[in-house]
């Protein structure tokens, strides 16, 4: 079964920000996921007129909000009353410059190192490894 990506709650792993919060991520990806966020990339391309592709248009931001939208299933954040703030698409849209660098980076990180071991050796897929650390399971999210 290590050929299939079954379900989020196997994948999840948590982020530990700087600040002692923390957010759940997926740690690996499937085929499928890892082509959306390419097709996220290259949605804007478009010829020039010579035939040849302006690499200026790739739509970087929409690739990174894209893994972020992905990612992100769960978080330790809270509003200022203290009661929990829900993981939506807004509330994404919403986090700090800091913040969202730090989840992109990490999850750029963990999702490369996938691929890297995956290539290498496709009976670990999926499997976590010790650059990440297991998510406990949570129902937040």
């Amino acid at each position: 079964m290590a050929h299939f990506v079954v379900n989020d709650e196997d994948r999840l792993e948590r982020i530990t920000l700087p600040d002692g919060e923390w957010v759940d991520v997926l740690g690996a990806l499937s085929l499928y996921e890892r082509k959306r966020l390419l097709g996220a990339a290259y949605a804007n391309i478009r010829a020039r007129n010579d035939g040849n592709v302006d690499v200026s248009e790739l739509a970087f931001a929409e690739a990174a909000f894209a893994g972020l939208k992905l990612g992100i299933k769960a978080w330790s954040f809270e509003d200022e009353n203290g009661a929990p703030i829900p993981v939506t698409v807004e509330q994404i849209k919403r986090l700090d410059d800091f913040t969202g660098e730090f989840i992109s980076m990490e999850l750029d990180r963990m999702w490369s190192r996938r691929s890297d071991e995956e290539s290498k050796n496709s009976g670990t897929a999926g499997q976590p490894t010790s650059a990440g650390e297991k998510s406990p399971k949570s129902s937040a999210g």
